[in-house]
């Protein structure tokens, strides 16, 4: 399996070095909750972990909130990258403050991604966002760096029916930023604006969610289930697929229990592309303060 291991850190150091950086931070999904929700949380509220999807859904948050979540990516690999994942959002009377960070490792290729970002309610049914985020990556003898920003808006419709609750979001990601390099000499693979719409109905206890991503030649639709069941457990489903000059078909179960003022959530993950690398799994934990 090591050359394996070796192959796959040689297709992502060729491709983050040649192509857009996308495909180099493409494992910053969010934590266990949003990646069983396939990763469709552009307006999702409930959650620290929308951050990385929104900036403006944190500010619907009415207490502080943070999580932590473990992975490991393709199981099927005897060195299986190992990922790291934390995201508070904390309101107060005006604004909520927001931070996340990401981390993935398999030497001897790394990468990080850190955020800080503000939101708030402009309206009743209003709410604006901003973030900036870092995104790095190093395999040793090359490196990447860059700054980029983020906005977003997400409008709460109400009730369209008498049992059926709706949100819309709107998202504008890698706005103009700072990049530098190591080993290149340049700074390669810049990334290009992307923009998301999304959408959420809440049915009774279930949660339905929709994000639509679109970056330059690249096209990533998300999916999302969620079912309030008793006893403090919920059960996720989701989907996704991610259209560029390839077409990567992901799907994702996951589960989660409420005690108190913590929850631990579950997700797998499972490509059906690249299913002989294995699944991925992710454990989190969050509390609300």
């Amino acid at each position: 399996m090591s050359h394996i291991k070796h192959g796959l850190c040689a297709v992502w150091l060729a491709v983050a070095i040649t192509g857009p950086v996308r495909a180099a931070f493409e494992f910053v999904d969010g934590g266990a909750y949003a990646m069983s929700m396939g990763g469709a949380l552009s307006a999702e509220i409930g959650s620290a972990e929308t951050i990385w999807f929104n900036p403006a859904a944190s500010a619907k948050l009415n207490v502080p909130h943070a999580t932590a979540t473990y992975g490991t990516l393709y199981s099927g690999l005897e060195d299986s990258p190992v990922v790291h994942t934390g995201a508070i959002a904390w309101p107060f009377e005006r604004a909520t403050l927001q931070a996340g960070y990401h981390t993935l490792r398999l030497d001897p290729w790394s990468e990080m991604s850190g955020l800080i970002g503000v939101a708030m309610v402009l309206h009743p049914r209003v709410s604006f966002g901003g973030e900036v985020r870092v995104n790095a990556w190093n395999s040793g003898r090359y490196g990447n760096q860059s700054w980029l920003g983020s906005l977003g808006l997400l409008y709460e419709v109400g009730w369209v029916t008498p049992s059926t609750y709706m949100r819309l979001s709107l998202v504008s990601a890698n706005l103009t930023g700072w990049y530098s390099a190591e080993g290149s000499g340049r700074a390669t693979g810049q990334p290009g604006r992307s923009y998301t719409v999304g959408a959420q109905l809440i049915v009774r206890g279930k949660k339905v969610s929709l994000d639509v991503e679109h970056d330059m030649d690249l096209w990533d639709l998300r999916a999302g289930y969620e079912l309030d069941a008793r006893w403090g457990l919920n059960f996720r489903t989701g989907a996704g697929i991610r259209i560029d000059e390839t077409v990567d078909r992901t799907w994702h179960v996951g589960m989660g229990y409420e005690w108190t003022d913590y929850h631990f959530d579950y997700a797998f993950t499972r490509s059906a592309d690249i299913a002989s690398f294995g699944a991925t799994h992710r454990l989190g934990i969050g509390r609300f303060f």
